[in-house]
Formats: C-alpha cells, sequence, structure tokens
C-alpha cells in the first residue's frame, strides 16, 4: 500500500510545484471573473516585459519557473515522504484509512485520509485527502490547508511503479509560505501521471479556472494546461504550458502558448525553449530563452510579423521588473 500512496504522493509534488507561489509576486488585486478567453490586453514595448513576467509567474508558479528546475533529477525527488501503515486493512474492499496525521520533517503535521476499494490498487471513485497544518518538510515550503483527489481511472502495477493514473484535484485554501511569502490556490485541476514507460515519466495538469492569491493580490488561469516530459536516467525534463491570464499588472486578457518546449533540466531558471503571449490588436509578445542567464522579448505591437522592440534581459532582472 505505501507504493501506492508513493505514486500519488509523486503526483502531488507536482501539483505543490505548481500551486507554490502562483503569483509569482507578479499580481495585484482582482478586476473581476473570466467572462470570455479573448485576449484583450494592449501590449506595449513599456509592459511586454512585465506580461512577461506576470504570466511566467502565474502560468508555472515559483518564481518564474526557476522552482521546477530539478524535476528530472532522480525519481526520490518525486515522491512524497508520506507512507501509509495498512497491517490491519486486509484485502477488504471499501476501506478507509485514516484520518492519519504525521509530523513532518521540521515542523508542523500532515493529515492523510482515504476511502479506496481496493487496497492493493487505485480504483476510479477512490478519494484520498491531504490536509497540512503548517507543514515543513525542510524543501523552504510551508505548506498549509489542504486538497482532495478522486481517482478517474487507474491501470497498471503500482508495485512496479509502472502506471497510468488520471485523477481530479480540487483545492481549496492550499497555501504555501516560502521566504516569507504566502500564495494560496483555490480551484478544480485534472491531472494524469504517466511512468507505463519508467524512467520516461510524463505529468499532465489542465483546469478550466484556478484562482492564485498572494500578498500582492489575485490572479486567475482559465483554459490552463501545462504538462512536463522527465527522463529521469538523462536527467531532462521539458515543460509545456498554455492558457489565459487576467492579471491587474496589465489590463486585459493575454493567451499565452508554448512554441518550442521549456527546458528545465537545470535547477536553476530553464535554460531554453519558446513562449508566445497574445494581446488585443494581434499584438504578439515572442519569449526566447536564450539560457538560464538571458531571456530575449520581441514585442510585435502590430501583429505583421515585424518586430518593432526587442528587450533583452536576465531572469533576475525581469523578476524585478
Amino acid at each position: 500500500m505505501s507504493r501506492t500512496i508513493g505514486c500519488f504522493c509523486m503526483a502531488i509534488s507536482v501539483l505543490l510545484l505548481t500551486a507554490c507561489g502562483g503569483g509569482g509576486g507578479s499580481s495585484a488585486p482582482a478586476v473581476g471573473g473570466i467572462q470570455t478567453l479573448t485576449a484583450t490586453a494592449p501590449i506595449t514595448s513599456q509592459n511586454a516585459p512585465i506580461i512577461t513576467r506576470s504570466v511566467l509567474g502565474a502560468a508555472a508558479g515559483s518564481d518564474g519557473l526557476a522552482d521546477l528546475g530539478g524535476l528530472a533529477g532522480p525519481a526520490g525527488g518525486l515522491t512524497g515522504t508520506m507512507t501509509i501503515n495498512n497491517a490491519n486493512v486486509g484485502a477488504n474492499p471499501n476501506v478507509v484509512i485514516g484520518p492519519q496525521t504525521e509530523n513532518c520533517l521540521v515542523s508542523g503535521t500532515q493529515t492523510f485520509t482515504a476511502d479506496i476499494q481496493d487496497p492493493l490498487t487505485m480504483t476510479s471513485g477512490d478519494t484520498l485527502d491531504f490536509d497540512f497544518a503548517l507543514c515543513d518538510n525542510g524543501d523552504g515550503v510551508v505548506m498549509n490547508g489542504g486538497f482532495s483527489m478522486v481517482v478517474q481511472s487507474f491501470s497498471g502495477d503500482p508495485f512496479l511503479g509502472a502506471f497510468v493514473m488520471n485523477v481530479n484535484v480540487t483545492a481549496s485554501n492550499l497555501s504555501a509560505t516560502e521566504n516569507g511569502d504566502t500564495s494560496t490556490t483555490d480551484g478544480d485541476m485534472n491531472m494524469i501521471v504517466d511512468t507505463m514507460n519508467t524512467p520516461s515519466v510524463s505529468i499532465t495538469i489542465s483546469s478550466s479556472s484556478l484562482v492564485m492569491t498572494d500578498s500582492t493580490g489575485t490572479a486567475t488561469l482559465a483554459g490552463y494546461s501545462m504538462s512536463v516530459a522527465i527522463d529521469q536516467l538523462m536527467g531532462t525534463a521539458m515543460f509545456t504550458v498554455s492558457g489565459f491570464l487576467e492579471s491587474p499588472d496589465f489590463t486585459g486578457m493575454v493567451e499565452f502558448t508554448t512554441n518550442v518546449p521549456l527546458d528545465l533540466s537545470g535547477v536553476g531558471a530553464p535554460t531554453g525553449g519558446e513562449f508566445v503571449i497574445n494581446g488585443a490588436d494581434g499584438a504578439v509578445i515572442t519569449v526566447r530563452i536564450v539560457s538560464d542567464q538571458q531571456i530575449e522579448i520581441d514585442v510585435d505591437l502590430e501583429g505583421d510579423g515585424n518586430i518593432d522592440d526587442m528587450i533583452v534581459t536576465s531572469w533576475d532582472q525581469l523578476l524585478m521588473m
């Protein structure tokens, strides 16, 4: 059973990385809900870096992808610390586990509850609930609040670690505090984890709406989709993302999509990749990641394919804009 729960903890690690710092310190008080999925934000040479920073912060979480670096490391980096002792469970169907509370590595607690049909695997309809009480596992992030997972489908062998898992995730006031900054995520997500071709692992998360709040305000993602393709043997991780963002850092809404997968194989910022941000009147921002030190931002104000301005900056400079 501990192996089965470990599978979910692997997915949870990715979920938490997505949720942590969702605002990226770049969002401000919301200006209403998303009404239509249309890019309506005016783009200028002046606000292009701000829009770029906001998209990175909201779409990829925690300081514009920096914390997603290292996903391609050893498999242990994707597993959680929680294990479930099912010595008294047996093989009876419809088993209720917990609530089981464990101390986190540094301070606080994490509580797990499950209602499952078969303790040896996962079955459609199984539910798992996780609650954190100022949980600090020594990774620099303190978790509070909780989320629930409902299994949609599961195939494969959890004991061999080869499976395809489809779950719906609901985050309810799930907060993460990192370096004194607290961000909170609310919303529903669908998550698919595929480890059938280990050491290659793929994780996909999609959501119709995610609301993320930090000390500076609230940002909303709509029509959101992200995927990470990890090769644990080669130590590579490629990231794609798309969706719409509404943030008072700028007026209106932008649409973003990945042209070239972002390379997260290092332990810091992405080292390559390209994504596009669309705004009002056909305006386009093309963001090229040259290295973990340099980013190029091309601004096409009319959407006619002609570059009106090119901004060369670093990750540190971009996050300060």
